[in-house]
């Protein structure tokens, strides 16, 4: 069995720092990263950030430039984010996590 170096003592202070106040954190070559007070809404942040990072991909994978979305629709994002904010309704996140472990088959 093969056993792996724990990371340089400098990497904790290092996350920490970069993350500062935020909940995300995207790291370069090494996958996403996010943090909050349960496992429920770390997963709940991990599954949105996943997912804002595919349609991206997917986005510019595609021919011809980019259409540029309208003001008006911008606008209106943050009041659709509002079912997402776990400071908002902490019992969301909570549905999701189980939700997903329903899925797959997971007794809580």
């Amino acid at each position: 069995m093969t056993m792996k170096a724990s990371p340089p003592a400098w990497t904790n202070s290092w996350l920490v720092a970069s993350l500062g106040r935020k909940a995300f954190l995207i790291l370069r070559n090494h996958g996403l990263l996010t943090v909050g007070p349960t496992v429920a809404e770390c997963f709940q942040r991990l599954w949105t950030l996943q997912r804002a990072c595919e349609i991206q991909l997917a986005s510019d994978a595609g021919t011809g430039p980019n259409r540029p979305i309208s003001l008006e629709f911008l606008q209106r994002v943050p009041a659709t984010q509002a079912g997402m904010n776990v400071d908002k309704d902490e019992n969301n996140a909570q549905r999701m996590f189980d939700a997903m472990l329903r899925r797959h088959g997971i007794q809580a």
